[in-house]
């Protein structure tokens, strides 16, 4: 015999035993979506990192730069500079220098229009003669042959080592001062001087690009800046720009 009383009670405590396990399947639910969308974000975050063509959103210099002291290419009465943060052991630098520089010289470099500003960014954690190969280039620039030098490095990247620099060193005809210059260690404060204006304006990878118009004092207002691998339609999209 079904008593009313007892058969009204087990229904609700049915009820709120389905509505607890509702609740808190529900809760469940939302926790999953959440630790999902995390895991997910934070994924797509450290991607978007790692990749080299992208990085994080840094904010432009607010004051003109100085590139005195700077390799650089191109005029120096160039209305458009375009200040690189590379790498000799970069294989993302390596291909700007295979597949967009000549570009950009042939357009921009040779016809007066735009000068490019060569900053060391040695990455030593990941590439261990990249220091030595910059004090190179450096040393090869107290004789006037910082590109060539620079060109030396980039061609032979996969195969550096120590000996070899003082290959190229032959290969160019440059004199005993240079090995001094580089057994010395005397371009190591430059280099140094680099990475840390590198990180002073948030630059964290190679290769990366500041671009902008050059003021009457000769410094350069940056409007523009890219990282990683890019196209050469990609840096003329804003150096016409910049031009017009």
């Amino acid at each position: 015999m079904n008593h009313p009383e007892l058969s009204g009670r087990v229904g609700a405590s049915a009820a709120r035993w389905r509505g607890n396990l509702k609740s808190r399947l529900e809760v469940l639910a939302l926790t999953a979506v959440i630790a999902t969308s995390s895991l997910l974000g934070w994924r797509l975050l450290t991607n978007h990192q790692a990749h080299p063509s992208t990085g994080p959103v840094v904010a432009l210099p607010r004051e003109p730069l100085s590139i005195v002291g700077a390799a650089s290419k191109g005029s120096d009465a160039a209305p458009v500079v375009l200040i690189a943060f590379s790498d000799f052991q970069c294989p993302y630098c390596e291909r700007f220098v295979d597949n967009t520089l000549p570009g950009l010289a042939r357009k921009y470099l040779d016809t007066g229009k735009v000068m490019l500003v060569f900053r060391h960014l040695p990455l030593a954690s990941i590439h261990p003669l990249a220091t030595k190969a910059a004090e190179a280039a450096e040393c090869a620039g107290a004789e006037g042959q910082f590109w060539q030098m620079h060109d030396l490095l980039f061609e032979n990247a996969p195969n550096l080592t120590e000996s070899s620099v003082a290959e190229y060193a032959a290969t160019l005809g440059l004199s005993e001062g240079f090995r001094e210059c580089l057994q010395s260690g005397v371009m190591k404060s430059k280099i140094k001087e680099d990475s840390e204006f590198a990180e002073y304006l948030g630059v964290r990878g190679t290769p990366s690009f500041l671009i902008g118009r050059r003021e009457e004092d000769g410094r350069v207002r940056v409007t523009h800046r890219l990282a990683g691998t890019r196209s050469l339609s990609q840096f003329e999209e804003i150096l016409k720009e910049l031009l017009r």
